[in-house]
């Protein structure tokens, strides 16, 4: 790319019977409560079991216990008794698992099945049938702000080990939303990277850990569909639990489903929610090619590697602004429609793979016809609605019966289940979470080459990495490196432009539409820096980029101007550089307007001198621009109405 270097350095129709007419909401109630017993394959193992469980639900309290269960829930029921400790050294324990009896870890750890089978988090793993075989290993990523999984024994017998691996997203020092998430070593000789927790009160930290539940009604459904349906649609509103119901159906596609059929050796996964991508940054939808199990937090699988047979990769995506569904419906529409086109064109080459579509809440809240028109563009086999039917209201009947008839209109097999939602206040919110994800997507380098295949971060703040140089102009010494930028935001005037895009998260976007390179030498440019920039429309908004003729490289964020030279610093993650040499000038769109801005970027630098200090003097430091007490009283009374003298322009 020329001018462009780096630096060196069941069916809606199966309502019960009844003689009198029922409401939509007493319907969806029935429905709900008529899976009282889950078949016995539910849940089972790949691998021959003696006995398979007849249910994997977890109990929820009720009664007097529920105060109490909120307050310090319950996260497993193995006991630690020497009859059932197998081994214990100072990295790895060996314990066995009697049938329905669950075992949870703070931390992370590679599990290892050595006897019968066990359940986590929807993935059937079985111990090897072959003698002389090398029992596999999984990784499992156990975080205190999200749910803790169990392993669940399925077989009446069952052994597992679990060993000490290295801790992912080691940023702590960086950023203080990573410390304390794992296993919480309480001393600095310490090696085990796991611990037991029977329930919240039993972590050593104090921190408000709460179980991953699996209502009787989800594993019903995800067994069905597994079975029976290729492409499952999972809807509902905001915060029910449809990214935790997509997880365990992924892998219960990918360990098989026991006598019913064998495991998928990959899972298509359409992400429609720019807000909260599982596999990638936000700011885009994507469809991915899925091949490892999902065990652990979205922030330690946050960046795809640029392989055919890699774990996890992105086959297309797009670029969708915050507000894509208020102010860019139709695009919306457009690369969710280029996305299944894609879908469809990849079953051609491959032995045809299921499809798991998860949409984002704000689609459901804001028009029921936004479901109608997916149903339309996806056409799914399965419609699963994650909602809380006791705090449903009479006023939500009619979003029932428009759900309903919609399904039944599309020939949909419409089924409704209960929304999951933590019985403790987790520690971090749901933003912060998303900030941890975006903040370890920058931070991958790579994926160890032996052994764990672990992803690896770099805990050194961005602002020590080297920056690519992308002019935005021709000048004596280079060409121009891309087209210019395109910002899908709210319309500004262009000379705010630079203060817009400095420190801000862009997507670098290849297109083939020759409208939009032949704008490569007329493009509009601001008056005092000679930034390129596309021009509003008529409506007021900027025109996006055709999604048949365009795609996302990756997601890059902008260090800094360089006027002089005409050059902006974009820092890319290391795993997606070798995309950048391939780019064409011509092709090439910056698209702003999609991510929040990236508050934890600004703040590296200040939390890492501060934990060098700390590791230095071994005192505990405030965080940066916390001003002491002593200094505060210099400053004079506070909460105190002030003359200010105001400057007019």
């Amino acid at each position: 790319m020329p001018g462009k270097r780096k630096r060196q350095a069941g069916n809606p129709s199966d309502f019960v019977s009844s003689k009198r007419p029922i409401s939509a909401i007493a319907a969806a109630k029935l429905r709900a409560q008529q899976v009282t017993h889950v078949d016995g394959n539910l849940e089972a193992s790949p691998g021959p079991l003696s006995v398979v469980p007849e249910s994997d639900a977890e109990e929820i309290p009720f009664g007097d216990h529920v105060q109490e269960a909120q307050r310090n829930p319950q996260l497993c029921n193995w006991r630690n008794e020497q009859k059932n400790v197998i081994s214990e050294s100072e990295d790895q324990l060996t314990i066995a698992l009697s049938k329905n009896s669950t075992v949870s870890f703070i931390g992370c750890y590679r599990l290892t099945v050595l006897k019968g089978a066990v359940n986590v988090n929807g993935a059937n793993l079985a111990s090897s049938s072959k003698t002389g075989q090398t029992a596999t290993s999984y990784l499992v990523y156990a975080a205190s702000p999200c749910p803790i999984p169990s392993i669940r024994g399925l077989d009446h017998e069952n052994q597992i080990q679990v060993s000490t691996c290295r801790e992912p997203t080691q940023l702590a020092d960086i950023c203080p939303l990573f410390a304390d998430i794992w296993s919480g070593a309480t001393t600095a000789t310490e090696s085990t990277s796991f611990k037991l927790v029977r329930q919240s009160s039993s972590d050593l930290l104090g921190r408000p850990l709460y179980p991953l539940l699996a209502p009787e009604d989800w594993l019903h459904q995800i067994e069905e569909c597994a079975t029976h349906a290729l492409k499952t649609i999972i809807i509902g509103p905001p915060s029910t639990g449809k990214s935790t119901f997509a997880r365990r159906l992924l892998n219960r596609y990918l360990t098989g489903f026991g006598r019913h059929a064998k495991a998928r050796s990959l899972v298509y996964y359409l992400d429609l929610d720019n807000g909260s991508q599982e596999y990638g940054p936000n700011g885009i939808i994507a469809l991915y090619r899925i091949r490892q199990l999902n065990l652990g937090p979205s922030f330690t699988h946050s960046s795809t590697l640029s392989t055919l047979s890699g774990p996890y990769e992105i086959v297309r995506s797009h670029p969708l602004p915050i507000r894509g569904l208020r102010d860019h419906k139709d695009h919306f529409e457009a690369c969710v429609e280029d996305l299944m086109q894609t879908f469809k064109a990849s079953q051609h080459r491959v032995e045809a793979a299921p499809l798991i579509i998860n949409t984002p809440g704000k689609t459901f809240a804001s028009d029921i016809a936004n479901i109608t028109r997916l149903l339309s563009l996806t056409r799914p086999q399965r419609c699963i609605h994650v909602a809380d039917l006791e705090a449903t209201q009479e006023s939500g009947a009619d979003t029932l019966v428009a759900l309903t008839s919609a399904t039944a209109a599309s020939r949909v097999s419409y089924h409704q289940v209960s929304a999951q939602k933590p019985l403790n206040n987790p520690s971090h919110s749901e933003s912060e979470l998303q900030s941890m994800k975006l903040q370890s997507y920058f931070h991958c380098i790579g994926q160890e080459k032996i052994k764990s295949h672990q992803l690896v971060y770099d805990a050194k703040p961005l602002s020590h990495k080297m920056p690519w140089d992308l002019h935005y102009e021709d000048t004596e010494v280079a060409y121009q490196s891309f087209i210019g930028f395109m910002l899908l935001s709210e319309w500004s005037s262009p000379n705010q432009l630079q203060r817009m895009l400095n420190g801000a998260i862009v997507q670098v976007v290849s297109t083939t539409d020759v409208e939009v390179q032949n704008l490569l030498d007329t493009i509009p440019r601001t008056n005092k820096y000679r930034i390129p920039y596309f021009e509003k429309s008529l409506d007021g908004n900027v025109k996006p980029l055709d999604p048949k003729l365009s795609n996302v490289v990756c997601t890059a964020m902008i260090r800094g101007f360089d006027p002089e030279r005409r050059v902006i610093q974009l820092l890319v993650p290391e795993t997606y550089e070798d995309l950048l040499y391939g780019l064409e000038p011509k092709s090439t769109v910056l698209v702003g307007g999609c991510c929040e801005t990236p508050e934890w970027a600004f703040t590296e630098g200040a939390y890492s001198e501060l934990s060098r200090q700390k590791h230095n003097t071994g005192d505990a430091i405030s965080s940066p621009w916390v001003a002491t007490s002593e200094a505060i009283e210099e400053m004079g009374y506070l909460n105190t109405a002030r003359r200010v003298r105001k400057y007019h322009q």
